[in-house]
């Protein structure tokens, strides 16, 4: 008995015809909605000058007609399109749904899924993922997949190792295995992504020589876990079991956010790569700026841990948490980050620099656009309750509109640590007159209105830590990034403007780690 095809399917042959018989351009697949409450779908002409889309091919179920024909718009005929939809179904049986249950005696599990009897699927290629969507699968239907998937890499892993020492000879079998290995290795990266999705963390498969049987040791260990887990699924038709303590949360959210950043970066090259040759070249300084700001997060982000999110201490750190909170809440939007990057490239004037822009990137694109503020507040509000004394924190002024002759703060100043800096503010109130004034020389004096409301703002922070309180002019700890947000945001200055020397400084005192050069060519991106 064969079963009604589902829209999905339906959809899916018709954009195999339009790739087959290149009617791309000129037909769209349209969905409508047919008789008794189902949807069908179309191969619709494109509107163009016409009133209303003429229908070349509709399919419901099991159902194909053909309203018009389609050689008057090609130069295919009618009978041609026929004869390509029946190939095209035919390569595809659809098969009464058997109820899936794993089989002791092959140690396999067996039964169709969307038409599909999976006992027949090639899990040694890399295209018969393909033939399914995965998005829409049961998880006792993920986890039967799965199951067979790793059996296909053990087997292949297990046939490397057997051809090995004839791996030099001419008609040698042991490539043959290899690239098994390797197709199923991509197939199963992705049914991790969809097993990512539903909150379950999946091994990263080795590569494999066949060199000694500890490599095979090595990928039975790594696999059993999940293969055990997803055979309990099937057996049970049960969800996959969500994480229950606070690490394997982390462990699961930080996975997803790693995704979404890589996903940000195969969406931008993948846009790159369809603007065709000679767009990439002048896209070329685009390319390797938002290539570097990704691929320096990923890079970094990678190295962020249970106990960096559990009590962050810096402005990164927080930063990462909240991103972790995020993707927890209601997950991360990988457009969102390729358009940080891209907006943080047509803002600056020159190359991104690694281990130096990162900050910017975060503070003045990245948790904008993302939303992480409130998610900031909240990892702050655990510790500003506490008293934490911070009088050897570095105290920078910069103030480049400040008109007072003479001041040396229009560069970025260094006033010493909190503690130096609230003994010398005393100090100088102390000597105020009985008007207020304190002078400085014989020509000039001040105020101590302002010198107090420092130190009071100074004594603030030590006691609480939040920057906030302090005055524009003030940066404690500063990095290069906290400056050149300043003058963007706050002096309308050009980014890295009145900033050589303190730069300079920073880089000889921060020197970058050579693993952190995420630059990457225009030439790199388009292979």
């Amino acid at each position: 008995m064969v079963t009604k095809r589902t829209i999905e399917e339906n959809q899916k042959i018709l954009s195999k015809l339009q790739e087959e018989l290149g009617l791309y351009g000129l037909f769209g697949i349209q969905v409508f909605q047919a008789e008794e409450n189902q949807l069908g779908v179309r191969l619709d002409r494109f509107m163009g000058t016409e009133n209303k889309p003429i229908i070349a091919i509709e399919m419901v179920g099991n159902e194909i007609h053909y309203p018009y024909d389609i050689e008057r718009m090609t130069n295919i005929t009618k009978g041609e399109v026929i004869e390509k939809m029946a190939q095209l179904i035919a390569e595809k049986e659809y098969v009464t749904d058997k109820e899936i249950r794993f089989n002791q005696q092959t140690n396999q599990i067996t039964g169709a899924i969307q038409g599909i009897d999976i006992d027949d699927v090639e899990y040694s290629h890399d295209k018969w993922i393909k033939e399914f969507d995965l998005s829409i699968l049961s998880d006792q239907e993920l986890a039967a997949l799965t199951y067979n998937q790793l059996n296909q890499l053990k087997s292949s892993a297990e046939e490397v190792k057997s051809y090995y020492s004839s791996r030099d000879e001419e008609e040698s079998d042991y490539f043959t295995w290899k690239a098994d290995f390797e197709a199923g290795s991509f197939s199963f990266s992705e049914l991790s992504k969809e097993l990512l999705n539903r909150n379950v963390l999946t091994p990263t498969i080795p590569f494999i020589t066949g060199r000694d049987e500890s490599e095979l040791l090595e990928l039975d260990k790594m696999l059993r876990p999940l293969q055990e887990e997803c055979c309990d699924v099937v057996k049970e038709n049960k969800k996959f079991q969500a994480p229950e303590s606070s690490e394997a949360k982390f462990e699961v959210s930080k996975a997803q956010v790693e995704n979404a950043i890589a996903q940000a970066q195969e969406r931008f090259k993948a846009e790159v790569l369809s603007q065709g040759a000679e767009n990439i070249y002048e896209a070329s300084d685009k390319i390797t700026y938002v290539e570097g700001a990704l691929g320096e997060l990923e890079i970094t982000f990678e190295g962020f841990d249970y106990q960096e999110y559990e009590n962050p201490e810096y402005t990164q750190g927080k930063q990462f948490a909240a991103m972790i909170d995020l993707q927890e809440a209601e997950g991360i939007n990988p457009s969102l980050l390729q358009f940080a990057a891209e907006q943080f490239y047509f803002k600056t004037d020159g190359p991104y620099i690694p281990g130096e822009d990162l900050d910017a990137f975060m503070d003045y694109f990245v948790e904008d656009y993302l939303e992480l503020e409130p998610y900031i507040e909240k990892i702050d509000g655990k510790s500003l309750s506490e008293e934490v004394i911070r009088e050897k924190d570095e105290v920078w002024i910069y103030d480049p509109k400040d008109t007072e002759e003479g001041v040396p703060w229009t560069k970025p100043w260094h006033a010493g640590n909190v503690g130096e800096r609230i003994k010398e503010l005393q100090n100088m109130i102390s000597e105020a007159g009985s008007d207020g004034m304190i002078e400085l020389n014989e020509e000039k004096s001040i105020s101590k209105d302002p010198l107090e409301k420092e130190l009071e703002i100074m004594v603030d922070y030590t006691k609480s830590g939040d920057k906030a309180v302090l005055p524009k002019k003030i940066f404690i700890n500063p990095k290069p990034d906290d400056f050149q947000k300043a003058n963007i945001k706050e002096f309308g200055l050009r980014q890295k403007e009145n900033l050589g020397e303190f730069i300079k400084g920073y880089r000889t005192e921060h020197p970058i780690s050579k693993h952190n050069n995420v630059h990457k060519t225009a030439q790199e991106i388009g292979r």
